[in-house]
């Protein structure tokens, strides 16, 4: 079978790809010409395998980042957090609280992969995202009222990060 390259439909071809900037249009431009082989239209969620591919991405560093963070809460005592001087904010804290931080923050980390990973229960990933956008939330706020700036940047952005995997897999990229 001859590979046609020439233009389907809309008069542009798959060859006329720009390099990175415009991945996206490369990839549909791809994407039509294999449904004009195939002679059907692929399924929606193939159409931005791109950022898809960014937000696996994006979730499994929160996944890790969080997964590293919580077992340290539930590994360590109180007293040992405490001890270092990165994790002050715990003083005021009852350790049953930064348990279950740890235990939320772990589940989170579980939940942004997993349930992808196997397609069962989907919906678990941005509710996963959400619960820690929350966590991020209540960490910011208390950094802030510590005077941590560079822990508020900080925790800013994996709120934000959290908020994008949340947004992305309720919306465009859904399972």
């Amino acid at each position: 079978m001859a590979i046609n390259r020439a233009s389907h439909g809309n008069g542009r071809k798959f060859t006329d790809c720009r390099p990175v900037p415009q991945y996206d249009e490369c990839a549909n431009l791809i994407l039509d010409q294999v449904e004009a082989w195939v002679g059907a239209p692929l399924p929606s969620h193939n159409r931005s395998r791109g950022m898809n591919i960014v937000v696996w991405i994006v979730s499994g560093l929160l996944a890790a980042m969080f997964l590293l963070a919580g077992s340290m809460k539930l590994a360590k005592s109180k007293e040992q957090l405490v001890a270092d001087p990165k994790m002050g904010w715990a003083e005021p804290f009852p350790e049953g609280l930064i348990k279950f931080i740890g235990a939320a923050e772990v589940a989170g980390a579980v939940g942004l992969i997993l349930p992808g990973v196997f397609d069962i229960a989907t919906w678990l990933v941005p509710a996963a995202a959400i619960g820690l956008a929350v966590i991020m939330a209540g960490a910011a706020v208390t950094h802030g009222r510590r005077g941590e700036w560079s822990n508020v940047v900080m925790t800013v952005v994996l709120l934000a990060l959290a908020v994008f995997v949340a947004v992305e897999r309720i919306g465009p990229h859904a399972f």
